[in-house]
């Protein structure tokens, strides 16, 4: 298997679906995906129908928080290389490819740009630093399979992970491509939620 693309969701069924599609009509062989469901409370049958016909794997449980999900998607990948699609977010139609173009030039980690939902690109750190977003690199599991997330971390535990990740990834790629689409207006995203005040850093708070 040369590369795990890896799902986290809570709810976001409607949007998951759609990503589930569009990696279909991607679909390459050695190529596997994964959706981690972290105790959804909307209706998943949608999500797990999806996964049934395109043949993905859909993972479920108790609800835990987003470090235990992107924990256990990080363990079940069999791939060479993975990374991570943010359920409420969009993919572009070449990401695939992409990726798989990517996983030849065999760095430990490669950075993408990402793309605003209306198409623009906003400024990236210059190299050698990355974006700190995990969903926006893609990552050699042999070098990064001993780090873990803080299970205890509410928000902001993709952030420290990756702080910590790139330590063990000494061949680094700094892609021109932009394979995301992020969506910055989700209310719901932790980010949101964490400015409001309704979520605390850390679940012993």
């Amino acid at each position: 298997m040369k590369l795990s693309i890896l799902i986290t969701m809570y709810n976001s069924c409607k949007n998951t679906t759609h990503i589930l599609a569009k990696l279909f009509e991607q679909r390459q062989e050695g190529v596997e995906v994964i959706v981690v469901d972290d105790g959804s409370t909307e209706d998943v049958e949608i999500v797990k129908e999806a996964c049934r016909l395109f043949w993905f794997r859909y993972i479920h449980q108790e609800n835990q928080g987003e470090a235990a999900a992107r924990q256990l998607s990080m363990d079940e990948a069999q791939g060479e290389y993975f990374t991570w699609i943010d359920s409420d977010d969009d993919i572009t139609d070449d990401y695939v490819q992409t990726l798989l173009d990517e996983t030849k030039l065999g760095q430990d980690m490669v950075t993408h740009y990402w793309a605003n939902k209306d198409g623009t690109i906003p400024d990236r750190h210059p190299e050698p630093l990355v974006n700190w977003n995990v969903w926006s690199n893609m990552y050699r599991k042999e070098c990064v399979k001993d780090v873990k997330f803080d299970l205890n971390r509410i928000y902001a535990s993709d952030y420290f992970w990756l702080e910590e990740a790139v330590k063990h990834c000494p061949k680094l790629y700094h892609s021109k491509a932009s394979v995301n689409i992020y969506e910055n207006n989700n209310p719901d995203s932790l980010t949101h939620r964490f400015i409001r005040g309704e979520i605390k850093e850390f679940k012993n708070q």
